[in-house]
């Protein structure tokens, strides 16, 4: 039997803002891709970007407002993500479904990537609704396929912009410093979650926004994402941090 991934968290949000911030476009990108457009209803279409090789369109089967969403990922083995929101006494529970992963172990890469890439962008889902509700936000991305082992890429991206204490055993809750070339100094604390190859870390000094790391090994290369949620006038920065982060060595 295909396997499957389960994540639920808790949001300080009614049912109704849960649902726009997993269904509309402008919503999506303040935790999710950096670029997005969607069809609204059953029989639409969702089209998620992290820049061109990252990048798709998928049918929509799944519409039930304020309640349930899904969408059925195409391909030689299908995947459908479903969402779930349920009121909980002034809360509401998020439930994340990803199905249609197969058994074999050329599968487990692909497993365990999706598995760190749902934990790190449900962290900063809770993180924006419970800090930036009300804020703009600017998305920054930077996609790569290289050859190169997560550790190497972790070790690598660290020393380029002095993470300290080093970004690999950097843990969920310590504080950091780094240097983001003529941006100058930034610090932050790492969110969850506490997964290798995975770093959500806040920009304090940038009106407390996020730079996530993702470093998902696919055999011997490595599909590696460097992305920024910029809040409120943190947004200036956004052009200057593409160009650094495109240009960065590894």
């Amino acid at each position: 039997m295909p396997r499957k991934q389960v994540h639920e968290i808790i949001l300080a949000a009614t049912p109704g803002e849960v649902w726009r911030m997993i269904t509309e476009a402008e919503n999506i990108t303040r935790w999710f891709s950096p670029e997005a457009r969607v069809e609204p209803g059953k029989g639409g279409k969702i089209f998620l970007s992290w820049g061109p090789g990252m990048e798709g369109e998928a049918p929509i089967h799944l519409w039930e407002p304020n309640h349930r969403f899904g969408w059925t990922e195409p391909g030689d083995s299908p995947k459908l993500i479903e969402f779930e929101i349920e009121a909980q006494g002034g809360l509401t529970k998020l439930r994340l479904v990803q199905s249609g992963f197969g058994e074999g172990a050329s599968f487990d890469d692909e497993f365990e990537s999706v598995n760190g890439g749902w934990l790190s962008f449900l962290s900063i889902l809770k993180y924006g609704i419970e800090f930036h509700r009300l804020d703009a936000c600017t998305p920054v991305s930077v996609f790569r396929n290289v050859e190169l082992t997560r550790d190497q890429i972790t070790a690598s991206v660290g020393t380029a912009i002095q993470v300290s204490p080093l970004l690999g055993q950097l843990a969920a809750g310590q504080p950091y410093q780094a240097q983001l070339g003529a941006l100058g100094p930034v610090h932050g604390t790492r969110l969850e979650p506490f997964k290798p190859g995975y770093y959500v870390l806040t920009l304090d000094s940038w009106n407390q926004s996020i730079f996530a790391i993702f470093a998902e090994q696919a055999g011997c290369n490595c599909y590696f994402t460097m992305q920024a949620y910029l809040f409120g006038d943190s947004g200036k920065n956004a052009r200057q941090l593409k160009t650094l982060l495109t240009e960065l060595t590894l």
